[in-house]
């Protein structure tokens, strides 16, 4: 490969120097392709052999990040009691809980939409939306007793997550 500056770049002083002028530039495009080429090349191998090497230490570090996770899980109130979080010397768990969705509380009891809708509209409004799904939040403000007549419960979901600190290796 030759990496050397064209001999002679050439002028463009008139419409008939145009057309040599484009063939010089894509020889040099070409050339300029060539190296890149080969470059992407060298680093496509580099790359390859880096991730041979890394995928063990990868696997390695899903594992252990899945054993504290499922520790985690098995052992919440252990680990976190009433907090969010919890931060361990080389790193942090994490636990964020989610109500996703309303369900019906007692499959044999009337679907909790069905029973909404015979609410006045007002209420029906507040406790709806407009596709008919029940909004989980204001259901939740209802007392217990009223809670029980709409049969319904709010599923939760739980997800937990942990992150090492960086440390320096000396």
């Amino acid at each position: 490969m030759n990496f050397s500056k064209p001999q002679q770049v050439p002028d463009v002083i008139g419409v008939d120097d145009i057309g040599p002028a484009f063939r010089e530039w894509a020889l040099i495009q070409s050339k300029i392709d060539e190296v890149e080429a080969a470059i992407n090349e060298k680093m496509n191998l580099l790359k390859d052999e880096l991730q041979r090497k890394v995928a063990p230490l990868d696997s390695a570090k899903l594992l252990i990040e899945s054993r504290i996770l499922d520790f985690c899980e098995k052992n919440d109130h252990a680990v976190f009691g009433d907090k969010a979080s919890r931060e361990f010397q080389f790193g942090v768990v994490k636990r964020t809980t989610s109500e996703k969705s309303v369900v019906n509380a007692d499959p044999e009891q009337p679907n909790t939409v069905e029973l909404l809708l015979k609410l006045s509209k007002t209420k029906r409004e507040q406790l709806l939306k407009t596709e008919h799904k029940p909004i989980a939040s204001e259901l939740k403000k209802l007392d217990p007793d009223e809670q029980a007549k709409y049969n319904f419960r709010v599923d939760k979901k739980t997800n937990y997550t942990a992150t090492p600190n960086k440390i320096t290796l000396v």
